[in-house]
């Protein structure tokens, strides 16, 4: 898996430094020839930390964040090293 870190900024200027683990399964066809068997990229991604900073100081949020806090996160996410 590869590592990245990444800040995500909203329009309000809150800052978030998010780290985490990502692999990308190309995409394929299950079975050779046959275009209806066709299997999109996909990106699986791990958390590893999420924290807002605040005045230069970071505050751990991972722990109390919900699932889908967590899938909106991940779909900021740009996977650029």
């Amino acid at each position: 898996m590869k590592k990245n870190t990444e800040t995500i900024v909203d329009d309000n200027g809150i800052e978030m430094l998010v780290g985490y683990e990502y692999d990308v399964s190309l995409s394929f066809q299950a079975e050779y020839g046959n275009p209806s068997t066709h299997v999109d990229t996909m990106i699986y991604t791990e958390l590893k930390s999420v924290e807002l900073v605040v005045c230069k100081n970071g505050i751990e949020l991972l722990p109390f964040m919900s699932e889908k806090q967590k899938d909106f996160i991940i779909s900021k996410l740009t996977y650029e090293c």
